[in-house]
């Protein structure tokens, strides 16, 4: 197809590439034109509508895609329309050729090799880039001068200026590439005017080729004028009306896609509204529970308070009952103090009673004579009585010293675990136990009416331990003597033992003290 006589001008926009399809006219003065141009249909939505083509197939669907494709393909035959226009008015026949791709230099050398073009014309870089002495700036410029067939001359133009021709080296033995489609149309001036139309179509693999020749001719005088300005007319109104088509077509493109727009805005406002809502009811929920935590915190609060004042009254009361028993305790120790001094008094009074009575019972012995026997074994049974009473005394005293030894002792031995208790009972005295009072029918069923079989040991001034099982609990039940001048406030200072001692209890004539732990109650 590529004739030596046909120069394929390679063109963009029309503001871009007049200025290279004018220095073909006036520079190479060709028979035949041929306006070669690749078609973007990705490239051509984003300059329509500033998205990409990544974007477009999110934004839009596939008939909407369709259509602006459609879109696309009228605005680049109106560019192409325009073109060969543009040569009819210079007197040249010119047809046009396209091809569809994503890549223009790429597109380019496909069509140099599929129609085995001799001599193109092409731009070498933007306009405002030109300078004295540039070389191929557009990376398209590049690779079509890398990668086109040696069979084709070409030429890069810059701003009407010759930047650089690729000569012929020799003839391209590719064939003509069967994938894609390709398109060439020609058209003539008086077409449409006179009615009178030459057009050829042929299909060259898989392409649809739309001929039209722009003929002049200079032998019809005055007639030809007037031709031409009628043909002139008829383009003008033409091209108004494919304008008006095109900006009609536009205006529909334009009010699909932003009702589209719209609605793809409010389903997104309502899928934004519906994940808001999603997360303030979360929010709501988790205030909430927020709240009532802060709610059951406070309840807390308010009882940790009500016990830690009932801790602190505890704390007040057996500081009293310390301060108490410290006194009961003194009384104690004193008065003990004043039964071993008289027991010391009285030991030592018996001792030297001892030496007078045998003294006595010496120099009576001495001075007694046979003839006083009976008289002297009437005195000896006195002395014998007497001594026998002292004797009597004198273990009653040393009874009642071990006694009071051993409560001596014992009183030492509280006393000692008193103080060292005090300052863990002030801290732990909500550990404490409270009393427990068992009945005397309680008392009496467990041991048996006292019986001897529940005893264990005696203790000092007359206390007598059981051992027995009380509600389900093996206790030792220490049972005071009648005696005994303890009482039950004297009690408290055991209570201080809370793991050890269980309760105290008043049966009537004796007072009782129960222990869990056996060895604690000696």
């Amino acid at each position: 197809m590529g004739s030596e006589d046909t120069i394929y001008v390679a063109v963009g926009g029309v503001e871009e590439s007049e200025l290279t399809l004018l220095w073909v006219l006036h520079n190479l003065k060709p028979r035949k034109v041929c306006i070669l141009h690749v078609h973007q249909p990705s490239k051509m939505i984003s300059s329509m509508y500033g998205v990409d083509g990544n974007l477009a197939e999110i934004i839009f669907d596939q008939q909407q895609i369709r259509g602006l494709e459609e879109v696309g393909k009228e605005m680049m035959n109106r560019i192409l329309d325009e073109y060969l226009l543009f040569c009819s008015q210079a007197g040249v026949s010119a047809i046009r050729l396209h091809i569809q791709m994503d890549d223009v230099a790429k597109g380019i050398v496909e069509l140099i090799r599929r129609h085995n073009i001799k001599k193109l014309v092409m731009g070498a870089a933007a306009d405002e880039h030109f300078s004295e002495g540039m070389w191929l700036m557009s990376e398209k410029a590049q690779y079509v001068n890398e990668n086109a067939p040696f069979s084709c001359q070409i030429w890069f133009i810059c701003r009407e200026h010759l930047v650089h021709t690729r000569f012929e080296t020799g003839q391209s033995s590719n064939a003509p590439s069967p994938s894609g489609s390709s398109y060439l149309t020609s058209s003539t001036e008086a077409a449409g005017i006179f009615g009178s139309t030459v057009s050829e179509e042929r299909e060259e693999s898989e392409c649809e080729i739309e001929l039209y020749d722009v003929l002049h001719s200079g032998e019809e005088g005055s007639s030809n004028d007037q031709l031409f300005d009628r043909l002139e007319q008829a383009l003008k109104e033409a091209e108004s009306s494919n304008q008006k088509a095109f900006e009609e077509s536009d205006r529909r493109v334009k009010a699909e896609m932003n009702a589209t727009r719209a609605m793809r805005q409010a389903k997104m406002l309502e899928r934004l509204y519906n994940e808001c809502k999603r997360e303030n009811e979360t929010a709501l929920a988790k205030q909430n529970e927020s709240l009532e935590n802060i709610k059951r915190l406070r309840e807390e609060l308010s009882v940790s308070r009500e016990q830690n004042s009932i801790l602190e009254s505890q704390v007040a009361n057996s500081e009293r009952r310390m301060k108490q028993l410290e006194d009961e305790l003194s009384s104690a120790l004193e008065q003990l103090q004043v039964s071993l001094k008289e027991r010391d008094e009285l030991q030592i009074e018996l001792e030297n009673s001892h030496k007078v009575i045998e003294e006595l019972l010496r120099k009576q012995a001495e001075e007694t004579s046979s003839t006083h026997m009976d008289q002297f074994n009437l005195d000896q049974l006195s002395v014998s009585e007497i001594h026998d009473a002292t004797l009597d005394q004198l273990e009653i005293c040393q009874k009642e010293k071990d006694e009071l030894q051993v409560e001596l002792e014992n009183t030492l031995r509280i006393n000692k675990e008193l103080l060292r208790k005090q300052s863990e009972d002030t801290s732990n005295s909500h550990l404490q136990q409270p009393f427990i009072e068992f009945s005397l029918s309680e008392i009496e069923e467990a041991t048996e009416d006292f019986d001897q079989l529940y005893k264990i040991a005696e203790g000092a001034r007359g206390s007598v331990y059981y051992k027995c099982a009380l509600r389900h609990t093996e206790v030792v039940i220490k049972v005071l003597g009648r005696n005994s001048f303890q009482d039950s406030n004297e009690f408290l200072r055991e209570e201080r033992h809370a793991p050890t001692v269980m309760a105290i209890s008043d049966a009537y004539s004796y007072s009782a003290m129960f222990y869990t732990n056996v060895s604690t109650c000696w």
